[in-house]
């Protein structure tokens, strides 16, 4: 998608923070708060794609729209789910989630930090266990806690760039 694309009336998207298979995750500009915030789109490439220049995602023919279809109402069933563990400090805050464009958005918290593998980097290489405990422990229970909701996360790795990445928060 371009950048400067409005989305439900009030986002203002900027640059890709990081693209996976199943989607597209941006920064944008809420427009009513003033936040920054970062929109993640569905976009499974293996069952759809845009035309250059394009916002509209259209979904391929066959067996391949329905999995479209069916991908995109656990995307937003998951951000539903997800926006329900408010205050939790290790799970991003999901403010919105909408269909526009013929694909599934939701907006969440921007994550301003580092990614953990470039933390890694400056102290070495290597994690003390005292930083892995401390930074790893509080992140594997909220796993726990998505998990017992039924939600899988696939997109959790030290140089994952989006904003659901492995980060050290300053």
């Amino acid at each position: 998608m371009r950048q400067g694309s409005i989305l439900e009336g009030r986002y203002t998207v900027g640059r890709v923070l990081g693209q996976g298979g199943f989607g597209i995750t941006y920064i944008a500009l809420d427009d009513q708060t003033k936040e920054r915030v970062a929109i993640k789109e569905y976009l499974p490439t293996d069952f759809a794609g845009r035309s250059e220049g394009s916002s509209i995602v259209r979904a391929f023919s066959g067996n391949r729209r329905e999995n479209f279809e069916y991908g995109k109402e656990q995307f937003l069933s998951e951000a539903k789910t997800l926006a329900a563990f408010i205050g939790d400090s290790h799970i991003v805050r999901i403010y919105r989630y909408f269909e526009e464009n013929g694909t599934a958005y939701f907006s969440m918290e921007y994550v301003d930090g580092l990614p953990l593998n470039r933390y890694m980097r400056e102290k070495g290489g290597r994690l003390t266990a005292e930083d892995a405990n401390r930074l790893l422990l509080p992140l594997m229970d909220s796993l726990d806690r998505v998990h017992a909701k039924g939600i899988v996360h696939r997109d959790i790795a030290p140089d994952t760039s989006s904003s659901s990445r492995m980060e050290v928060r300053s």
